[in-house]
């Protein structure tokens, strides 16, 4: 088998990954909307910000899931009904 640190960084991982390719299009959002709504970029420390933001939430939000999915056996997760 293979050991629960290891899933668990696959697992932080890919959250991590999602949150960094999230960011792209959050930014291109939000640049959008600032230059339709007050016609201004955005400041570069919103930007930056948000750029550390994005990964750090995504990382929070798979946290209490990556734990569960460590404490069920493999086989009931895999079963289809």
């Amino acid at each position: 088998g293979v050991a629960n640190s290891s899933i668990l960084a696959l697992l932080l991982g890919r959250a991590l990954l999602v949150g960094l390719l999230s960011w792209p299009l959050a930014y291109g959002i939000s640049t959008l909307l600032s230059h339709a709504e007050w016609n201004a970029p955005l400041p570069t420390s919103l930007w930056l910000t948000t750029l550390l933001a994005l990964p750090l939430l995504s990382l929070a939000a798979a946290w209490l899931p990556a734990l569960d999915a460590l404490r069920r056996d493999p086989v009931t997760i895999l079963r289809h009904d």
